[in-house]
């Protein structure tokens, strides 16, 4: 894959990221102002289990698409040089 292609890729996967950030913080925001009183209600349960969602969803974006872009460009500081050839040589990535 070219740097260019790589590039382009890793923007993209950027964008995603952006576009599911708004929606998760919104999430954090409603989650923070809510008074827990045991036992929950269902709207509680049910805006807590959105924001986990949300979370998934962010987390699985970032993890899966923009690291993973970043390892590949070859710009990551998580994965030194040799490492990422290994793994690029094996068929890890």
């Amino acid at each position: 894959m070219s740097g260019e292609m790589i590039q382009s890729v890793l923007r993209a996967n950027r964008e995603v990221l952006d576009q599911a950030l708004p929606s998760f913080r919104r999430s954090v925001d409603k989650c923070r102002s809510l008074i827990i009183f045991e036992p929950r209600s269902f709207e509680v349960e049910e805006s807590f289990d959105a924001l986990t969602s949300k979370f998934a969803r962010v987390a699985d974006i970032f993890t899966q698409k923009v690291l993973k872009s970043l390892v590949l460009s070859g710009t990551s500081p998580l994965v030194p040089a040799g490492q990422l050839t290994a793994m690029k040589t094996y068929g890890n990535l």
